[in-house]
């Protein structure tokens, strides 16, 4: 098959391309103000698209059988919800919009569990729950998915994809938390209770393919991890992992932890500089993310596998191969 991927340079868009390359026919975009990076990706592989311009999309996707869309602004210290919503909201539409005079190819859509919300106590997450977004990046990621859904509706065909916490060889927004635990600079919250069900990049990278080989119409499938993991038993596995195993780290109570988080946050909005916990990692480590994942493996049959020991032994010896741990 012919698939471009939009958002190829980003962590899970980079997975997917090193995967379906070896046995399908990819072409791959990225999107980055920083011209060093350009000249970096700009290969026979790798092209230029801005997702605020459909003409720039529409070349890119035409003549494709399956178009995947990893892009996406994360919610960092220094991202706008200007940025969040151009990206997420208008650059969904701007595909969208592209699909449709391309003929309608097969569309994979990456979105977010965030969209959902937390679960609670009596209740795990699936994708008829209703929709809670947890902040206003899962907002945008929502309103992104409206679009996806209207384009459904009027006849194209695809899926929407929401990944729980995401890790692995290749990610480097989770090296401040493993840099924080080597550091011995990380604390739990609630006595780290919380439970959620990190997933395997190559289990992502295995769901796809088994999406676009079945091509399931107009449906949204939760992608996680095949245990359920506590905030402490993440901590023990990543700072045995990382030889810190009488490492006791610092334990913080619900109430505290979230007044601590909200300071951070107006903080690090106000000065404009980057701090290690604010409120979207508070709902991380301070609340359960559970999800039934029963839909996905009914319709194309991918059911999780990498265990999250070993996930996190492979990620760590890619960081330490990286000299960057």
């Amino acid at each position: 098959m012919k698939i471009a991927i939009i958002g190829g340079s980003g962590f899970i868009g980079n997975a997917l391309v090193n995967r379906l390359s070896q046995s399908h026919e990819v072409r791959a975009s990225f999107f980055s103000g920083k011209k060093q990076e350009k000249e970096t990706l700009r290969t026979t592989l790798f092209t230029y698209v801005d997702i605020s311009d459909q003409t720039s999309i529409l070349r890119f996707i035409e003549e494709q059988d399956v178009v995947i869309n990893c892009s996406g602004a994360l919610a960092l210290w220094n991202t706008s919800r200007k940025e969040l919503f151009a990206t997420n909201v208008e650059g969904t539409k701007n595909v969208v919009s592209a699909l449709k005079k391309a003929k309608s190819p097969y569309y994979v859509h990456f979105s977010t569990c965030g969209v959902s919300g937390p679960s609670t106590t009596l209740f795990i997450n699936n994708e008829d729950k209703r929709i809670n977004p947890a902040d206003y990046y899962a907002k945008t990621k929502l309103l992104g998915e409206n679009a996806v859904h209207k384009y459904f509706l009027e006849g194209g065909n695809g899926v929407i994809l929401r990944p729980t916490w995401s890790y692995g060889i290749g990610d480097k927004h989770k090296l401040q938390l493993f840099n924080a635990i080597q550091r011995e600079k990380f604390a739990l919250i609630n006595g780290g209770k919380a439970r959620f069900q990190p997933i395997y990049i190559d289990d992502i990278c295995d769901a796809v393919e088994k999406v676009i080989a079945k091509k399931p119409k107009a449906a949204t499938y939760l992608l996680a991890g095949p245990e359920i993991v506590t905030q402490a038993n993440a901590f023990e596995i990543i700072s045995g992992s990382l030889n810190q195993q009488n490492y006791q780290c610092t334990r913080l109570g619900y109430g505290f932890a979230l007044i601590v988080a909200y300071f951070l946050t107006f903080f690090s909005k106000t000065f404009k500089i980057g701090v290690p916990f604010n409120l979207t990692r508070f709902r991380l480590f301070a609340m359960n993310w559970l999800y039934d994942t029963s839909r996905i493996k009914k319709d194309v049959g991918f059911t999780s596998a990498i265990p999250f020991q070993e996930g996190i032994s492979r990620t760590i010896q890619w960081y330490k191969e990286k000299e960057l741990l």
